[in-house]
Formats: structure tokens, sequence, C-alpha cells
């Protein structure tokens, strides 16, 4: 269901892929540059951001509601894929990080774990300020999703991830507060 036309219910959490998680607020007409338009308005948490997107608009942005991203077969994707041996991958670090930055406005949850799950240190210091940067970005996102999908706190959530590496012989994710 990731490209409809389906209305989106006001106050339900969404999923902007540029962005994160947030709340859709409202959905109203918005006078941009003398132009009226019927937009979605959404505040997201982290940030402290309020965004408008054209409700016509929305599909092709990603717009989407944090239960139809992350559904119960997703979850358990993400979970697997952090359970997952890193990806040695030879190639030059900008071009890693093109693609992971593609992963993190991507509309699939497994991709953010993807991200964390090859720029997670285990151990060692990640060796540059933008792997660092994309881990920090992908983890909470992954944490704010599954908090809200599994109706957890993000402490709970936390452990709930943790529980699940341990279970699997992983380390423990170290999640940074933004």
């Amino acid at each position: 269901m990731k490209k409809t036309d389906k209305e989106l219910p006001v106050g339900c959490w969404i999923y902007y892929p540029p962005h994160g998680v947030g709340v859709l607020t409202s959905k109203g007409s918005v006078s941009y540059a003398g132009l009226k338009i019927n937009a979605y308005t959404i505040f997201l948490n982290r940030s402290r951001l309020t965004v408008h997107i054209p409700v016509d608009k929305a599909p092709a942005a990603g717009l989407q509601t944090v239960e139809h991203f992350a559904t119960k077969t997703n979850i358990t994707q993400a979970l697997w894929k952090l359970c997952e041996s890193r990806t040695i991958n030879r190639a030059l670090w900008s071009r890693r990080q093109r693609e992971f930055e593609g992963f993190l406005v991507s509309e699939d949850l497994v991709n953010l774990a993807r991200i964390i799950k090859d720029t997670n240190p285990e151990g060692e210091s990640t060796a540059s300020y933008s792997g660092r940067l994309l881990l920090n970005q992908a983890s909470i996102r992954l944490l704010d999703v599954l908090s809200i999908a599994l109706e957890k706190s993000h402490e709970a959530t936390k452990e709930y991830i943790n529980k699940h590496l341990r279970e699997h012989g992983k380390n423990a994710l170290q999640f940074s507060t933004y």
C-alpha cells in the first residue's frame, strides 16, 4: 500500500521518508504565493518541524501511515536484518554513503535496519563521522517507528530490540539521544 490515493486520517502517525515519523495534524487549504492548495500538515516530533504536503503529491512523496509502513512482516524482517553479519564492502565510502543515504529516505523498514547493521561498529569506533551520523539517523527512525508500531515506550522498544539481538548472539545497539 505504499503508493495509493487513499485519504490519510487526521491524528494518525505518519512516516515521511525525508524526515521520519510525525503526526498528521490537519488536512486543509493552505495558501502559498497566492495559490490555494489542499495539503496535509504534519508535525515531525524529533526535528520540531511542521511540513505541508499537497494531498495529490502525498503518494509520490512516500507519505504513509506507520501501521502500513511497519507491518508485522516488515518488523520481523528488519529485526532479522539486524541479526545478520555486517556486509564487508570494499567499495569507496563515498559510494556506500550515497547508497545508505538512499536507504535512509526509502520507504522500507528493512533498509533502515541494513544501514544500522552495516554501519554499527560492534565494539570498535566507526571510522567516519558521516558513518556515525547515518547510524544515528537510521537507529532513531527505526526506534521511532517500532515504538509506535509496537505501542511501547522508547526505552521498552530499545530493550525489545536489544533482547532480540542478544538472543541471536549479537551485541546490543547503543541508541544515542537526539
